[in-house]
């Protein structure tokens, strides 16, 4: 697993694993995670090919907006961050026909629980 973010500096004794060696480890051990089957499509990301996760490229910016790139999360309130959480998910986005985050899970969630889940015959 890759180490998690931390805002001390690496000791030349202690090296991060670098992105390729991250993806490559993706690649092999998420199968053997993710259930096989279940109509959900996985898709993995190239290592270095930051336009196949646009999205997660946009994320990472927007949250730039409110963190600085060496700050440590966890000095953060659970409340700061659910605001934050919150401000993001209110956001409408371009990628989601204007809707916000929020609204298309709910969109979502709706046409999933108004379909049926089980044959009764």
């Amino acid at each position: 697993m890759c180490p998690p973010i931390s805002t001390t500096p690496f000791s030349p004794a202690r090296r991060p694993r670098s992105a390729r060696s991250c993806a490559r480890l993706a690649h092999r051990e998420l199968p053997r995670h993710a259930p096989s089957g279940g109509g959900i499509p996985v898709y993995l990301c190239d290592p270095a090919s930051p336009w196949q996760r646009g999205s997660n490229e946009n994320t990472n910016g927007l949250l730039g907006q409110y963190f600085p790139k060496a700050i440590n999360l966890a000095a953060r309130s659970p409340e700061h961050l659910a605001a934050v959480a919150a401000e993001l998910n209110g956001r409408p986005r371009k990628t989601l026909g204007w809707d916000t985050p929020a609204e298309r899970l709910a969109k979502l969630l709706d046409e999933a629980n108004s379909r049926p889940c089980c044959d009764d015959s």
